[in-house]
């Protein structure tokens, strides 16, 4: 969830201009926002490490043999791949609720 609200936070970034704050202050939520736009690419480069670790680990775990056909190899890479789509639209489903 906090990957899809970095998301919505970086989408409103033209929003700083029209804030009505002072120059220094722009100035440093622009650097804020860089700062958050970095660490958002390093969370999504995260979830396709995590899956490459996973998937070199399973296959090194399996024989040669389990690898090229539907196996248990495939079995537990299909399965965290389900897993992952769910736990994302699970979090992309949620609304984000503003504060009053």
């Amino acid at each position: 969830g906090s990957l899809f609200a970095s998301w919505y936070v970086l989408d409103h970034l033209n929003l700083i201009t029209r804030s009505g704050h002072s120059c220094f202050r722009q100035v440093s939520l622009l650097i804020l926002y860089i700062y958050m736009t970095i660490n958002f690419i390093f969370s999504l480069l995260l979830v396709g490490s995590l899956y490459a670790s996973f998937s070199v680990l399973i296959r090194s775990y399996f024989t040669d043999e389990d690898c090229s056909t539907f196996g248990a190899a495939k079995g537990f890479e299909t399965f965290y791949l389900g897993i992952l789509f769910v736990f994302t639209l699970m979090s992309i489903t949620k609304p984000i609720e503003k504060s009053a």
